[in-house]
């Protein structure tokens, strides 16, 4: 079911998109044997009936769309435009994702999009840059060696954290530095569980809840974090520096209307919304 929007959208049919392929076969859900250091090279197909497309959205024949693709990476934190072109009526897309870069479950997101603003002339006209007129997800989990978001794994009785708690992330204030290399993630060893769920190749449907709870808990952080940080400007800071991945999830935030100011005023709903947030983002559970 998709979201709904303040203007017209057209029929999901009008788009034809063919999942996508790696060395020629789908994607599958879960890409057992991953080397991190191996991009990943996909390609998919779409096509779309562009006129009645542009009827359906209440839009002139001579409107500009976009088509763009876009990834995400739950545990990595970083994100990136791999596809950014004019709509036609068919065309091939080729996305490169970079190995050092992903890991966890990565989110592929393809979207239409108005390419400029516009004047609207009637009610529920789409008139902004870059508001979506359809969108697919599509998520894969990756399982390698360093794969998963960088982890070490301590008996935290013998530490700060809690006795009992299953996991701590790491962070680091220095928004200039590395991500990866200032970012840990570390595990109670006495949760042997959620320790095998990670080492697992293929995941129990325990392991699978245990490390989708884990997703969604580093994701809820990593907004928190980010709201931390309101007045910096984050989208100064070079590419996987932690500055520029909080940039990301600050984004997402204020996408939704998420602020530090609502974490302040409300603290049940700032719970709710950002846990909306991470659902949407492909982090943790989903909805069927």
């Amino acid at each position: 079911m998709r979201d709904l929007r303040p203007y017209f959208v057209p029929a999901e049919e009008l788009v034809v998109a063919t999942p996508w392929a790696l060395a020629g076969k789908v994607l599958p859900d879960f890409l057992e044997g991953w080397d991190p250091q191996t991009d990943l090279e996909l390609s998919c197909a779409i096509a779309v009936e562009v006129d009645e497309f542009l009827t359906m959205a209440r839009l002139p024949a001579d409107t500009r769309l976009r088509l763009t693709v876009s990834w995400s990476s739950s545990t990595s934190g970083m994100s990136d435009w791999v596809y950014l072109e004019d709509l036609r009526r068919a065309q091939t897309v080729d996305a490169l994702l970079p190995g050092e870069r992903i890991g966890g479950t990565v989110v592929l997101r393809t979207t239409i999009t108005l390419a400029e603003d516009r004047q609207p002339m009637g009610p529920g006209e789409v008139h902004r840059a870059g508001s979506v007129l359809w969108e697919r997800l599509q998520s894969v989990r990756l399982h390698g060696e360093g794969s998963m978001f960088p982890i070490g794994v301590a008996d935290f009785a013998g530490t700060p954290y809690g006795a009992n708690a299953s996991w701590y992330l790491q962070t680091s204030e220095d928004l200039s530095a590395p991500f990866l290399g200032t970012f840990l993630l570390l595990v109670n060893s006495r949760d042997e569980a959620l320790i095998a769920a990670i080492n697992q190749k293929k995941t129990s449907p325990l392991g699978q809840q245990l490390l989708s709870n884990l997703e969604a808990g580093v994701a809820m952080i990593m907004i928190e974090l980010a709201l931390g940080h309101e007045g910096a400007d984050l989208g100064s800071y070079s590419d996987d520096s932690v500055g520029s991945v909080l940039s990301r999830y600050l984004t997402m935030a204020h996408q939704e209307g998420l602020t530090s100011a609502v974490r302040a005023d409300d603290p049940g709903r700032f719970r709710s919304l950002a846990e909306s947030i991470v659902r949407a983002h492909g982090y943790g559970r989903t909805f069927e």
